[in-house]
């Protein structure tokens, strides 16, 4: 592969590693890495491009124990207590803000951004907000990152007391009371809700969670809020297009949603779930399976090829997965070449 250093369209990159997941299982793989990187293929992913690629990122600095791999000394931080205390206390939009100063001090050429944690791309779309008109904001996800705490944790404690094979339990305190805070599983809803971002200037594709046919059953009031908070995205005018439709015709979908979006300035998030578990690792969420590399690829060339992508960021880089090959970055690498092949005809 040919350098990227004179990258089309005078692009620049920066990169954020940000990694506050609560998760235990998670918590745990990072304790482990921790005691033992050399076990790993790669540790940050702006690094692993720079060798990979040659480009240069401007790197927002990370606290040690939010990242991916901590410095030893911070072990004791990776309790879910502090992770928890960090989101409900807004810390993902602080690092947003971050991202959105990083790109006003720079303030020339279209931004690349590489990150782990998806809330980070809305840093990135105030930035441009500010600029272009009519932002046109294309997420490829498969989940929707719209849903606020209060909503996800009625739905969560729902599933707990009703499914006998629920992963959650009811004794764990942090599924109540928590705090609407901006984090990767609701900085749409804030994007929209702040006016940054148009919800009807927003696509969002490769969705593997929508609401299934049968939820609409179920006569519990927690369950009945999440679904009409979810679906009233669409009444607001957000497009979603669900990962079965798109796996099976993802030039025909886009072409059909971004009608009349061909000459505004779009901002393309990518979060790498959406082919997660059916072609690569190193993915952060892997609960689903995602559209598949063939569709995924297929999307991003029919986006690039055919609308004004003022900006990209691709997100949730996980190295405590990520294997030898077949992995997020051989994805991303692939992503970028499509990007510097259409732009520099």
């Amino acid at each position: 592969m040919s350098s990227m250093r004179d990258f089309a369209g005078e692009c620049w990159f920066l990169s954020c590693s940000l990694d506050p997941d609560e998760r235990e299982p998670r918590i745990e793989s990072k304790r482990r890495a921790v005691l033992n990187p050399s076990s790993l293929s790669w540790i940050d992913p702006s690094t692993e491009l720079e060798k990979r690629v040659g480009v240069s990122f401007f790197k927002i600095e990370v606290e040690s124990w939010l990242r991916p791999v901590p410095d030893i000394y911070d072990l004791p931080m990776l309790t879910v207590d502090n992770f928890v205390a960090f989101i409900d206390s807004n810390g993902c939009y602080e690092y947003a803000e971050e991202v959105f100063k990083a790109c006003v001090n720079h303030a020339e050429g279209i931004p690349v951004m590489v990150g782990v944690d998806h809330s980070l791309s809305g840093g990135l779309a105030e930035y441009l907000s500010n600029i272009y008109e009519n932002l046109v904001y294309v997420v490829l996800d498969a989940h929707f990152d719209a849903i606020i705490p209060e909503i996800r944790c009625n739905l969560i404690q729902y599933d707990a007391e009703t499914n006998p094979e629920s992963r959650y339990s009811l004794y764990n305190p942090y599924i109540y009371g928590r705090p609407n805070s901006y984090n990767a599983d609701s900085y749409l809803y804030h994007l929209w809700e702040n006016n940054i971002v148009n919800p009807e200037n927003t696509v969002v594709a490769g969705v593997a969670d929508y609401p299934p046919e049968h939820a609409w059953e179920i006569d519990d009031e927690r369950v009945k809020k999440y679904l009409d908070f979810y679906t009233g995205f669409e009444k607001q005018g957000v497009k979603i297009i669900q990962r079965d439709r798109l796996r099976s015709n993802p030039a025909g979908f886009f072409k059909k949603v971004m009608k009349g979006f061909e000459r505004q300035p779009v901002l393309l998030s990518i979060d790498l779930d959406v082919a997660s578990g059916t072609c690569i690792s190193g993915v952060r969420f892997n609960d689903y399976n995602g559209i598949g590399c063939k569709p995924f690829i297929d999307s991003v060339i029919w986006i690039i090829k055919n609308c004004n992508v003022v900006g990209l960021d691709i997100c949730e880089f996980d190295p405590l997965s990520a294997k030898k090959s077949s992995s997020s970055i051989e994805l991303t690498i692939e992503v970028l070449e499509v990007f510097n092949s259409i732009n520099s005809k």
